[in-house]
């Protein structure tokens, strides 16, 4: 599951809850994680990586962590340097 499909899944309180476990409000979850303005995700530190796989119990894994915040970034990138 990724982090947009776990958070759209949760209610008000858990989302709250799941914040705090990790060390921030929701609006940074929202805004800078998962809807940023200016379309590229902002990737967490390794360790709120690892405490945001702690707070979901299992449904958040290291793999689909790294695929949500990076794979397009790299995507990208790869893209521009095979020009």
């Amino acid at each position: 599951m990724d982090l947009g499909q776990f958070w759209k899944e949760m209610s008000r309180d858990e989302r709250r809850c799941f914040a705090r476990e990790i060390g921030c409000s929701t609006g940074v979850i929202t805004t800078a994680y998962i809807y940023p303005k200016d379309g590229e995700k902002k990737c967490p530190s390794n360790r709120r990586l690892a405490k945001m796989v702690m707070a979901s119990n299992g449904k958040l894994t290291v793999g689909g962590l790294l695929k949500f915040f990076k794979e397009r970034a790299v995507t990208l990138e790869l893209s521009k340097l095979q020009k």
